[in-house]
């Protein structure tokens, strides 16, 4: 069996769950009309004794049995009471086990024998990136195992009715292998979790898109990367991923999409410009999914589009989207970016509408730089059911010019400019996944400063340096308003790529407060990195974040 290329269905045929749980209450209480279970049972043995999961499970105090969730958390993670009481509070029964294994900084943890040590995040070494002799001599085996274990103690409890999976980046590529291989399960939502682990940074529309392959990387894809198990899935899925993803790769995320059993319910849906989370849309999304699969409300699953990027009869660069006549859909929107390879980095522009047709046929403008070479457009739709989808992100080569092309625009924001091109620097995560959604909204700050600044409480983020409308030049100087009411410092950092990698260069700005509106005027020297060392120019910038201790407001952000 050493170094053998085993299969989903062959990794998992032969996997005992047999053994007894041996359920230990560890403690129990009550508190906002939610029982908290804290436990610890046994999971599969193993040659060295048998894995030891913790885990905490909460339900509703009254009501006998609940449609319930298995959340498993990211590989760093261990249990969040906070998130099991949002969806405790929406009437369901939550489970959240530890995998990642014991650490010195948390409570619990779930204990894995001698033999597999490795599937203690702290000790994994090579055994989550890689399959150097097989697929069963894993952290992903031993991972997996925890979660089969932890749906049969569900199964057994009363007080439980239908089943679900919800997993969080690592999580959800766990919840990947669950749904393709355990049955019994109501529906499915991987989040952040798209698959292609194995091609990491070899982005999708990049100049070299090859991964080097031999026997280790042909063991790992067939047994742990996530698009090998969609093929098998059984039940309703839901892929919730983030744009600009810097784990996992949103171009690839539809080639996992359409890799799923064709036979069940599916839905993919792209949190805007957001890294590794998702926002109200996505939240709003999975709780129509829950309400539907686990609680078996009548809700219509929408038809996946027909999306496009043309160059139409008048010479424009446009998206055109085409739905059957039969779909009621609204909230039609279409982003497109140019150039940029890695898609966590590219700044989404959201593009306007040309013209629509009674055939439900809709065209928007993709008005791209005249001098770029590639753009990258996708679109969504919301349905009369509440259910919103997203097109694939489809990449077209640019060839010839077109009549809608613009050109570079020194401006990257002023109040003339839509403001969607900013997210929040530092959202307020749940989970490290879920946003604030209030915290983390930007907005035009009129009720504190009677002005129309822009600003978010949990400070500023852009990729519009990395946009090639808005790029500046090697000589350029980064000018903006700022205005703040009390005494305080304004931190601004440029995410800059030096050969490859990212580096961040920060610089930092004293205001005045008062309500008065300062001009700044910043150069690339001003940016210093973590060894006092200068950015050479602005040129290689990929993200602006702005932020402070205290609210403030920007505007007029330019180069000159």
């Amino acid at each position: 069996m050493d170094k053998q290329i085993i299969t989903p269905t062959a990794l998992w045929k032969n996997f005992d769950d047999s053994g007894e749980l041996d359920t230990q209450i560890l403690e129990e209480y009550s508190v906002c009309n939610i029982q908290f279970q804290f436990i610890s049972f046994s999971g599969r043995k193993t040659a060295k004794g048998r894995v030891r999961i913790y885990g905490v499970f909460a339900r509703p105090l009254n009501g006998d049995s609940f449609p319930t969730l298995l959340i498993m958390p990211d590989e760093d993670k261990t249990v969040d009471l906070s998130l099991m009481k949002t969806y405790v509070d929406l009437g369901y029964a939550v489970m959240m086990v530890d995998y990642g294994g014991e650490w010195a900084d948390k409570e619990g943890g779930t204990y894995y024998p001698e033999d597999v040590i490795y599937a203690n995040k702290h000790y994994s070494e090579r055994r989550i990136d890689y399959v150097d002799e097989n697929a069963y001599k894993t952290a992903w085996y031993e991972w997996v195992g925890v979660g089969r274990y932890a749906i049969k103690f569900l199964k057994q409890r009363i007080d439980v009715k239908n089943i679900g999976l919800i997993g969080i980046k690592t999580g959800g590529d766990i919840v990947w292998q669950l749904a393709a291989t355990v049955s019994g399960i109501s529906c499915a939502v991987p989040i952040c979790a798209n698959g292609w682990r194995a091609y990491k940074d070899i982005h999708k529309y990049g100049e070299n898109t090859e991964l080097v392959m031999d026997e280790e990387r042909y063991r790992f894809i067939a047994a742990v990367d996530s698009q090998s198990y969609a093929p098998f899935v059984k039940c309703p899925i839901m892929m919730l991923c983030s744009t600009n993803d810097r784990r996992t790769d949103a171009d690839r995320a539809y080639d996992t999409f359409i890799r799923i059993n064709e036979e069940v319910d599916k839905i993919i849906y792209y949190s805007l410009r957001n890294d590794g989370c998702i926002g109200s849309g996505s939240t709003k999304n999975l709780n129509i999914f829950l309400d539907k699969y686990l609680c078996g409300y009548d809700v219509y699953i929408p038809k996946a589009m027909d999306f496009s990027i043309e160059v139409d009869d008048d010479n424009c660069l446009v998206g055109k989207i085409k739905f059957d006549n039969d779909e009621q859909v609204n909230n039609i929107r279409v982003y497109y970016s140019q150039d940029v390879e890695n898609s966590a980095l590219r700044d989404w522009s959201k593009a306007s509408l040309k013209s629509y047709k009674d055939n439900n046929e809709f065209t928007f403008f993709l008005n791209a730089y005249e001098n770029a070479k590639k753009v990258f457009a996708f679109a969504y739709a919301t349905h009369e059911s509440g259910f919103s989808i997203s097109s694939r992100i489809l990449y077209k080569k640019l060839t010839e010019s077109c009549v809608n092309f613009v050109p570079k625009s020194k401006i990257m924001y002023n109040t003339s400019v839509p403001n969607d091109c900013f997210v929040a620097s530092k959202p307020m995560l749940t989970s490290d996944c879920f946003l604030d959604t209030e915290l983390c909204k930007v907005r035009i700050a009129a009720e504190q400063f009677e002005i129309n600044g822009l600003q978010c409480f949990s400070g500023l983020k852009t990729y519009r340096i990395n946009n090639p409308t808005y790029s500046p030049t090697s000589q350029s100087l980064l000018k903006f308003d700022v205005i703040s009411s009390v005494l305080t410092e304004l931190e601004v950092a440029i995410d800059a790529e030096v050969d490859g990698v990212l580096e961040k260069y920060v610089t930092k700005v004293k205001l005045y407060g008062g309500n008065i509106w300062q001009n700044i005027l910043l150069s690339s020297k001003d940016f210093k990195n973590i060894n006092n060392k200068s950015l050479n120019d602005f040129t290689s910038g990929r993200i602006i974040n702005i932020n402070c201790d205290e609210k403030f407001a920007i505007n007029n952000i330019l180069w000159i």
